[in-house]
């Protein structure tokens, strides 16, 4: 069967769920998941099956807008910061209460596990007043005690994580050479969204090679930091590319959508702009996470290499650097200066 979600791999008994309940929608669905389960990339085909007529044929304009995200139908929600709050709530109502111009309105709310406390009365109430011909897609990954009445206000599917040779897998059926299908997989963290653009990312293994080499490149002179950081900001650049020219394509997709309704420019040019550029910044966060990842890697495999007479000191050496990694990654999720985030990581690396 060739529909929405065929190419929701791993996951096949959320798949049978997903496509049998489509027929007869109910207003809330929970998809849950650890990490790496491919619960955004489910929300978004299942949002694309309850706008279509046929439950997600994959053909219609319908199902190709939703999968492309410019469905009029079809709401993703993002915080403005790093929780859910009452006004993001009051927000989300107000644009919930939108009559659909089609079959359904769907709504799309990620990580409801980043939902405040003093947030969840307003939730519930959107979730249990809801607008006729309407439904809530919520995803997490883990379960706060005050999440209880949400859950039981919903219908849950579950999607386990997807293995490294699910990821691969498909995206060989999706026409990407197997070398880079598993290297894309390897480095995605799981994440089939991440794999399929670092699939296009040409600039992949460069990248990786970069971070591999930055202790034997490291020396104490401030320069050396300096110069290692800018060269890997270059190459976190490239894995920007495949994004921007998905952005581009949505933009041309929604503009042609419009023009042969005989309508004119689409509005929303300013918010479809700020969303781009919050998808990049989460991409470049995303991508620096992934190369901290590697280089705490490398200094762990640095040690295991070594003779044990020599393992007390390159225990403690690797244990103080592998500290000032996670201590730089966690300072990641903040609006920091990413040059001066790294050059000083590598600074202090440098002197340990």
């Amino acid at each position: 069967m060739s529909d929405v979600f065929s190419d929701l791999v791993g996951v096949d008994d959320a798949v049978a769920i997903m496509r049998g309940t489509v027929k007869n929608p109910v207003q809330a669905y929970l998809l849950t998941g650890s990490s790496g389960s491919p619960l955004i990339d489910g929300a978004r085909r299942l949002a694309a099956a309850l706008v279509c007529a046929e439950a997600g044929c994959g053909r219609c304009d319908d199902c190709r807008q939703a999968l492309a995200g410019i469905h009029a139908d079809i709401t993703e929600f993002e915080r403005e910061g790093s929780n859910w709050r009452v006004d993001d709530i009051h927000e989300m109502e107000t644009l919930t209460r939108r009559y659909p111009l089609g079959r359904r309105r769907v709504n799309v709310i990620p990580r409801i596990d980043l939902t405040s406390l003093a947030s969840i009365p307003a939730l519930l109430k959107v979730l249990e007043e809801p607008p006729s011909r309407s439904s809530f897609i919520l995803t997490t990954e883990s379960f706060p005690a005050h999440l209880a009445t949400v859950r039981s206000r919903s219908f849950e599917i579950r999607l386990p994580a997807l293995t490294l040779e699910a990821i691969a897998q498909s995206l060989e059926r999706e026409g990407v050479p197997s070398p880079t299908a598993r290297l894309a997989a390897e480095n995605s963290g799981g994440d089939i969204s991440r794999a399929r653009l670092l699939a296009k990312d040409s600039g992949l293994e460069a990248r990786i090679a970069i971070w591999r080499s930055v202790p034997e490149r490291l020396t104490p002179r401030l320069g050396t930091a300096r110069e290692l950081s800018t060269q890997i900001l270059a190459a976190v650049e490239t894995v920007l590319e495949p994004k921007k020219a998905q952005h581009k394509a949505q933009w041309a997709q929604l503009e042609e959508t419009y023009s042969q309704a005989g309508m004119k420019r689409p509005p929303g040019k300013k918010d479809f702009d700020d969303k781009a550029k919050r998808e990049l910044k989460a991409l470049t966060t995303t991508e620096l996470e992934f190369g901290l990842a590697t280089l705490a890697r490398v200094y762990r495999e640095n040690f295991l290499g070594h003779l044990e007479a020599e393992a007390a000191s390159k225990a403690k050496r690797a244990t103080e650097i592998l500290a000032l990694i996670d201590e730089a990654n966690e300072v990641l999720s903040t609006n920091v200066n990413t040059d001066l985030l790294l050059t000083t990581l590598f600074a202090r690396i440098a002197r340990t």
